[in-house]
């Protein structure tokens, strides 16, 4: 349907069916999380504040998981296929972390691995200047069962501690084609 005209994508007077069934953030955060100089050491990042939904009814299948820490929890019965997205800045203002790189893994309490679940982003000089803020973004399929806890969990070739701030994470259900 071209772009414009009334249905999917179209600017109609129904919602998007394939709109973000969940959406949880927290806001400049300043918790601070150590890692060591061993880049698959992933720890689970600190949060000053636990995920929660920006407006009322986005947080009904997942919830913050585990209070001070960057977790959600499947807070549904039922296991479902989900597309989930997360996005956000790792601030590392050490400047021993200066070209130096830093690992963004989505665990799940279930030893689940995503495809895609493990990152990893350059620190240092961009653009003819140096930024301790290193955003990222990443997405990640599976099937989440019951009280399933995921995790966003960072690591670096180098010891200090990073901030992990302005994490948006946005669930949606997904279904085969057909």
């Amino acid at each position: 349907m071209p772009f414009g005209q009334k249905g999917v994508g179209g600017g109609g007077s129904t919602p998007f069916a394939g709109a973000p069934s969940n959406i949880l953030v927290t806001n400049n955060d300043l918790a601070v999380t150590a890692v060591t100089s061993d880049p698959n050491a992933f720890v689970t990042a600190a949060l000053t504040t636990d995920l929660a939904a920006p407006v009322a009814g986005y947080d009904n299948d997942f919830t913050s998981g585990v209070a001070g820490l960057a977790t959600i929890e499947h807070a549904d019965a039922t296991p479902h296929d989900y597309r989930i997205d997360f996005s956000g800045t790792v601030v590392a203002d050490d400047p021993a972390f200066l070209d130096t790189f830093i690992g963004i893994k989505i665990a799940s309490d279930s030893g689940q691995e995503f495809t895609g679940g493990i990152k990893f982003y350059p620190v240092g000089v961009s653009f003819g200047g140096s930024s301790p803020a290193i955003g990222f973004s990443t997405v990640v399929f599976g099937n989440i069962g019951a009280n399933e806890k995921i995790s966003l969990q960072i690591s670096s070739n180098t010891a200090g501690d990073l901030i992990l701030t302005d994490l948006i994470m946005f669930a949606v259900k997904i279904a085969p084609a057909g």
